[in-house]
């Protein structure tokens, strides 16, 4: 389960909501030029777990929910972060080389890509990083296409194709 993203006009909005409604988790509290303050609720339908973001980029953070291992990824800023709805504890978060984009599931590898101005980092259900990739230049548009991640980048004559197994390009692809 996934409520809808909740925009908040103010931190002091924001963290009244959250003292109100336990359990909850903040993300994004160090952030110096906060531009953006919303709130979801995440896990259990009887006892959901409040999730609240903080951001310094415009664009609002995306949540997926992970119901079978009890765990929500959510992307914002620069970052992705792990919660495990469980413990309702914040269990990582991990620095992208750009403005985070999207995240694409690639069921059958039970692969999460999180997908960035920069590139992609594909991640397990749990969290584990499983490889990066870097672009040269800003990533414009991704598909994924027989087991391969397939990205367009800006200025580039021909698109990279990547293994979601490895994340190594493919034979055919640029590098």
């Amino acid at each position: 389960m996934c409520g809808p993203l909740k925009s908040w006009d103010s931190k002091t909005l924001l963290l009244d909501y959250l003292r109100q409604n336990t359990p909850n988790v903040i993300v994004g509290c160090a952030v110096e030029a906060p531009r953006g303050y919303y709130s979801c609720s995440v896990g259990d339908v009887d006892l959901p777990l409040h999730v609240g973001v903080i951001v310094n980029q415009a664009k609002a953070p995306s949540i997926l929910p992970l119901p079978k291992v009890q765990r929500a990824i959510l992307g914002y800023d620069q970052s992705f972060a792990v919660i495990d709805c469980r413990s309702a504890s914040l269990q990582q978060v991990t620095q992208l080389d750009g403005v985070f984009f999207q995240f694409l599931r690639a069921e059958e590898r039970q692969q999460i890509l999180a997908l960035h101005e920069l590139g992609v980092v594909a991640i397990s259900e749990e969290g584990k990083e499983l490889w990066r990739y870097t672009t040269n230049d800003i990533l414009e548009d991704w598909m994924i296409v027989d087991n391969n991640l397939i990205l367009t980048v800006m200025d580039s004559s021909s698109p990279v194709s990547l293994m979601l197994a490895s994340g190594a390009s493919t034979p055919d692809s640029s590098p």
